[in-house]
């Protein structure tokens, strides 16, 4: 399985911009040079495959911030999508997900939070099969939770906040989130919070959460509050897709007042304009009882789309599926196609400065160097 290639004929993405076509050299899965200008310093090669682009797009490995993955075929699925790596939230099955960070050449990275905290006999525990183990009873609770994600190995702390399905239970409160929050960023773990009303995001900033998942589909984020996330650093991964499927097929018996996917769609105007840091996040799933199922690979250029017609650019929706997620979750090895980084590559024959959506558009796909078959 050779890692070593010279792409050529490509109009290289970089920071919303596509270059004049240039070739790019792979050595050993990694980014050796580019053009002839650093042709000096790649390692000489002999017998180099050539893949000609015929003037395609080449674009970093796109990034979902929020899925939901259980077994192989999920991660071929975002691998033949572009995507490259993965962040999972939420494993009811831990030694499958966990089994998948080492997956192999070839193989999308995945970094995975392994079981959530919930509220006792809420949604996770009682519907999605996570364990009843995982249900916090208390602040005094928080500590043994957290002690379990790190015994598991889990990569980072999830925190579901204000999910109160079946009806009659109660979301776990303020002081709990807080003691959940510290006790695993005293384990040196970020913490990602599920909120999906302007109360939950208010408890979930206050205690110093560093990702909130979702946005409100019953209320829009105002101004001023956005705002306030933004001076604290938090960052937010809407999942606009999830909201809207879900407000068009509404599964569970209550239809809550004022439900509109306008309010997710003025949240993340809202949260753009005020400079939040965006990840773009599906919520991939295929889960049973799961509101909404959403396709793992293909769902991302449906969210970036969406993300669009909330007011970003294409190039700020590529960056809040490259270079933003990648940031927050500290890997700093990807997401540009430059030297000296890893040659995890995407080939798209539209343009997506134009159209943000070409991003579907999947020709060639290379992780760590290796095609993607």
């Amino acid at each position: 399985m050779s890692r070593t290639f010279t792409i050529t004929d490509a109009r290289i993405y970089d920071d919303g911009r596509l270059s004049e076509p240039r070739s790019v050299a792979v050595v050993d899965g990694v980014i050796a040079s580019i053009d002839a200008a650093d042709a000096a310093d790649a390692p000489p090669v002999a017998d180099v495959e050539i893949v000609d682009a015929a003037g395609a797009t080449l674009l970093p490995g796109l990034v979902d911030a929020h899925v939901h993955v259980h077994h192989a075929d999920h991660l071929a699925a975002l691998g033949k999508a572009g995507v490259t790596t993965a962040f999972d939230l939420g494993a009811p099955k831990l030694d499958a997900t966990f089994a998948l960070r080492t997956a192999g050449p070839g193989a999308t990275t995945l970094r995975s939070a392994g079981y959530p905290a919930s509220a006792p006999k809420g949604l996770h525990t009682t519907k999605l099969g996570m364990p009843a183990s995982t249900a916090v009873t208390g602040p005094d609770d928080a500590a043994r939770f957290v002690a379990e994600r790190v015994a598991d190995g889990s990569d980072y702390v999830k925190i579901i906040i204000d999910v109160r399905i079946p009806f009659r239970a109660k979301p776990l409160d303020a002081r709990t989130v807080d003691a959940i929050t510290r006790a695993a960023h005293d384990a040196g773990l970020k913490v990602i919070a599920h909120v999906t009303s302007p109360k939950a995001f208010a408890a979930a900033a206050d205690a110093g959460v560093d990702l909130l998942t979702h946005v409100p589909v019953t209320a829009t984020l105002d101004e001023r509050f956005c705002a306030s996330l933004a001076e604290r650093g938090v960052a937010v991964s809407p999942t606009l897709g999830m909201l809207k499927a879900l407000v068009e097929h509404w599964p569970f018996p209550v239809k809550p007042r004022g439900l509109s996917y306008e309010h997710a769609r003025a949240s993340v105007t809202n949260l753009h304009r005020a400079g939040v840091t965006l990840l773009a996040g599906t919520d991939a799933n295929d889960d049973h009882g799961a509101p909404a199922k959403i396709a793992h690979g293909p769902g991302l250029a449906d969210e970036l789309e969406l993300m669009v017609g909330a007011g970003l650019t294409p190039a700020e929706a590529i960056a809040a599926a490259t270079t933003a997620p990648l940031a927050f979750f500290g890997f700093d090895d990807r997401g540009t196609v430059r030297a000296g980084l890893r040659a995890d590559l995407v080939l798209t024959a539209g343009d997506p400065t134009a159209q943000v959506g070409a991003v579907r558009d999947v020709t060639a796909v290379w992780i760590g160097g290796v095609r993607v078959r």
